[in-house]
């Protein structure tokens, strides 16, 4: 019994070790890396890989893209706080928004080890104590195995960067998101992967995490008097591919008013896609330079 008893007390003593190692990264980053915006960009683009490949800011320059592939909407929630608390002049947030944004198998991302370990490391510096008990509430277990992969490689890599080589790091260095380039086109390949898989008739099933945060950032975006903009990019062949019939029935029972840009259909050559969902350089090109040319048309209206 009291071997059990200091096992769980080494145990604890080494989470809270480590947490204590977080929240000196935490003060790291934020007193050597900015996460101010140019002024004249009032729009942030926030989201998964469907943005982070889709959107390049270097075309659409009315906005910053800190979308991150592999991220629910979790990460999105405390970016975008992060990024609303240091940047008073945004007014719109253009949130990545699809069939499989809110779909069951996303609850993977907040359960399984694999995306933890791939996402806590970088994000908990932007953890509050909500963001923290809801992990250890869910999954203790994976939660302290991705914090304890802090010491070995994200704090110290900031601190070498900022301290010892006095280094300014902007917030895409952190591994939190950007426009993400993808150079080839691999649709072919994918589409014969999904030929085996018919999605068009299966119920529909939605992930109730993500739907948590999904509220919290509706919420968030509604204190600061942010306007809310969901937009679906272009993917191959959507209605076949995807449930998109009963994700749109989804939308309009939960979130109709939140304005949707449903971009899913929009045309692109074939060789503009990397695969069904995300679009390459060339594909990103096209319809970032779509945005950006029409952009009072789409996001000035009265």
């Amino acid at each position: 019994m009291q071997k059990f008893i200091k096992n769980i007390s080494i145990f604890f003593g080494i989470i809270i070790l480590l947490l204590i190692l977080c929240m000196c990264r935490g003060i790291i980053i934020n007193k050597f890396i900015s996460f101010k915006i140019p002024d004249h960009i009032n729009m942030i683009i926030d989201g998964d890989s469907y943005t982070a490949r889709a959107i390049d800011d270097e075309i659409f320059l009315h906005a910053i893209n800190i979308s991150d592939p592999g991220t629910p909407y979790l990460y999105s929630y405390i970016k975008l706080k992060k990024f609303i608390k240091n940047n008073p002049q945004i007014n719109k947030v253009l949130l990545s928004f699809h069939a499989g944004s809110v779909a069951s198998g996303r609850n993977s991302w907040y359960l399984d080890q694999k995306w933890l370990l791939q996402s806590v490391p970088n994000y908990l510096f932007l953890f509050s104590m909500e963001e923290t008990a809801f992990f250890m509430k869910i999954n203790f277990k994976n939660f302290g195995l991705a914090i304890a992969t802090l010491p070995k490689t994200t704090i110290y890599n900031v601190i070498k960067s900022t301290i010892i080589d006095k280094t300014r790091i902007s917030f895409k260095d952190l591994g939190i998101g950007g426009y993400s380039k993808l150079e080839t086109a691999n649709i072919d390949e994918h589409t014969k992967i999904m030929e085996t898989n018919d999605n068009t008739n299966n119920v529909y099933k939605t992930s109730e995490y993500e739907q948590v945060y999904l509220s919290k950032i509706i919420e968030l975006c509604r204190e600061n008097n942010i306007e809310l903009i969901f937009i679906s990019t272009p993917t191959y062949h959507s209605e076949k591919y995807t449930n998109k019939t009963q994700f749109m029935s989804f939308y309009f029972k939960f979130y109709s008013e939140i304005k949707y840009l449903d971009y899913s259909d929009f045309s692109l050559p074939v060789h503009g896609y990397y695969d069904i969902g995300h679009l390459n350089s060339t594909g990103a090109e096209i319809f970032s330079r779509y945005l950006q040319d029409n952009y009072e048309s789409i996001f000035e209206y009265r």
